[in-house]
């Protein structure tokens, strides 16, 4: 009798326990919502930066009355080591 008492009560205490004294994992919540929150600003600043070199690159491509569906394939072949640095090249965002 008294074994089935002490069995009870020690189930109950468990749930109890584990109710009131449960881990929050304050620390992983913390980590994981500053990186989504650095990402996310991390995301707009490059947005940003990347409409403003593609509107740079568009004015000088309007200054020089030279557009990147006017290049000819030579024009291409002598840029293309120049990489994202090339002319006729836009970041898509």
């Amino acid at each position: 009798m008294l074994q089935g008492k002490l069995s009870k009560t020690s189930t109950y205490l468990t749930i109890v326990g584990n109710v009131t004294n449960r881990n929050r994992f304050i620390p992983g919540h913390v980590t994981l919502a500053s990186t989504v929150a650095m990402s996310f600003v991390l995301t707009c600043i490059m947005s940003w930066y990347l409409r403003r070199e593609n509107a740079r690159r568009e004015q000088w491509a309007i200054d020089n009355n030279l557009q990147p569906e006017d290049y000819t394939d030579a024009q291409k072949y002598e840029e293309r080591q120049k990489g994202d640095n090339a002319t006729f090249y836009r970041y898509t965002v």
